[in-house]
């Protein structure tokens, strides 16, 4: 089939600067021909390095290697965290964009 319905999804991930990042949620769709997976409800991101993201339905595109969600939400890290009301990133230009009511919150004393 072209589209592929999955459920309880975790990726492990080893990025090429060898830091390690997992992703999980409880549903995605993976559509084959548009190299799209469609992670529902409930999408959680942690990586070594102690950053972790939650937010509602993310679209990934595989061959554009980006992602973005139009639901809330919310980042943090080291230094503290982070809301917003949507997301996008590139990897291209390994860059993370949060988009409308961006509220952050940074913790003094706190090393990255």
């Amino acid at each position: 089939p072209d589209r592929i319905r999955l459920l309880t999804l975790q990726a492990d991930i080893t990025l090429e600067d060898q830091r390690w990042v997992t992703v999980m949620a409880e549903t995605g769709v993976y559509d084959r021909l548009a190299q799209t997976l469609r992670l529902g409800e409930a999408v959680s991101l942690y990586s070594d390095d102690g950053f972790g993201l939650h937010a509602g339905s993310t679209l990934v595109d595989l061959d554009g290697r980006s992602a973005s969600s139009d639901a809330p939400v919310l980042a943090h890290g080291p230094l503290g965290i982070l809301s917003a009301n949507s997301f996008r990133f590139a990897a291209a230009g390994r860059r993370m964009h949060f988009i409308g009511a961006v509220k952050a919150t940074i913790e003094p004393g706190r090393r990255p």
